[in-house]
């Protein structure tokens, strides 16, 4: 029975994320198997944790992960479908339930920078000094680590695995989960040296250690089980030993405008009177030029099966004349009742255009009349002549 439980871990974040908490939030939603599984719910939790260590592998090769350290154990082997069954059956209420009890306050009040304040309430310069408050507004940026934690470090810029709702739900959920404790890990291993700021511990330090700690399977049962007292652990270690320099207070001038670019100062061409430096406009002087007269058109050879190109005059709206006697008749018919609208169909049955493909050529011709303004469309499919008496006259 300990072995089917035993891929059930995250490593030593398992001190951070233990067995009893998975089986609490499993009984609270709901979500506890009623009968021994090869694949308990718990080990679901875990395994879907571990997801999101290892973003860029696979169902079967994380399952690999979490199984590697587990020597001399009989360790079931599952499938692809199996494990997709898995994450079906336990579903999102635990993982986000499980966020919900990791998302607490990590830092101490001993803590550097772990005091948070809205700055609009504090009023009082005793118990909330203006100097403080300006150290901490330099940190307001804070959030955005979260995101390129989230994001670029545990996701490496990937897109979720899951192609359905409830999955990319469930894969947030973890995600969240996992950020949080891998968290606290560090938060807990900064205070053990006294004024350092959690600013300082790596976040992807610390996800490589929890990786290797899953891999390997060390520290999932409590030291303190053993006797033995380890604050820091594995994972703490390696953030103790590298750690960042201290972070210097973020500073961003309001700026409405940026200044004009230099790329032109070095750039310049002989004939650009440009400014260098921004100036003040303080007159227009508009001068029309009129276009050169066109080039005459030159003769087209006519090749077998090649018929010469007609030119159109174009009229007022600056569209080309309709050609041929469909327009002719089309606006006399129209001009006997320009007061009235006739639908294109009826016209069609009186010029005898029939058939699917003619029709719609017709409807579009009609619709281009219209664009051009020859045509008024009163309602789509219906139109009525324009009066003008400039386009009467057929070419």
């Amino acid at each position: 029975m300990g072995d089917i439980f035993a891929p059930g871990h995250l490593g030593e974040l398992t001190q951070v994320v233990p067995f009893e908490l998975v089986d609490a939030v499993l009984e609270e939603t709901g979500r506890t198997e009623c009968r021994l599984r090869i694949l308990p719910s718990r080990v679901g939790v875990y395994f879907v944790l571990a997801l999101g260590l290892y973003g860029h592998a696979g169902a079967s090769l994380v399952w690999q992960k979490l199984t590697h350290g587990l020597s001399g154990l009989v360790i079931p082997v599952p499938s692809e479908k199996a494990l997709r069954d898995l994450r079906r059956r336990i579903g999102t209420a635990p993982l986000k339930a499980l966020f919900e009890t990791l998302a607490v306050p990590l830092a101490q009040p001993s803590t550097p920078g772990a005091r948070y304040r809205l700055i609009t309430t504090l009023t009082d310069h005793r118990t909330d000094p203006a100097s403080a408050l300006v150290r901490l507004y330099h940190e307001r940026w804070e959030i955005e680590s979260t995101f390129l934690a989230l994001r670029h470090t545990l996701l490496r810029g990937r897109v979720l695995r899951s192609k359905d709702p409830l999955g990319i739900e469930q894969e947030v959920w973890a995600l969240l989960a996992l950020y949080q404790a891998i968290r606290h890990a560090m938060v807990t291993a900064v205070e053990t040296c006294p004024g350092i700021d959690p600013d300082r511990a790596s976040f992807t330090i610390a996800l490589e250690a929890v990786r290797n700690t899953v891999t390997t399977a060390t520290g999932v049962l409590d030291p303190a089980a053993k006797d033995q007292v380890d604050l820091v652990g594995r994972i703490g270690r390696a953030v103790l030993a590298g750690l960042l320099p201290a972070r210097r207070a973020r500073f961003s001038a309001r700026v409405v405008k940026a200044g004009t670019s230099r790329y032109h100062a070095w750039n310049r061409r002989p004939d650009d009177n440009r400014p260098l430096t921004s100036t003040n406009i303080t007159d227009v002087e508009v001068t029309v030029h009129e276009p050169p007269p066109g080039p005459d058109r030159k003769p087209q050879l006519l090749t077998p099966g090649r018929r010469p190109a007609v030119l159109r005059s174009p009229d007022q709206a600056g569209h080309p004349t309709p050609r041929g006697t469909r327009w002719q008749t089309v606006q006399t018919i129209l001009r006997q009742a320009p007061e009235h609208a006739r639908r294109a169909e009826d016209l069609a049955a009186v010029l005898g255009i029939t058939g699917k493909k003619k029709l719609h050529s017709f409807y579009v011709q009609m619709s281009a009349w219209a664009s051009q303004g020859r045509l008024v469309k009163v309602v789509p499919g219906t139109y009525r002549i324009t009066p003008q008496p400039a386009i009467d006259t057929a070419p």
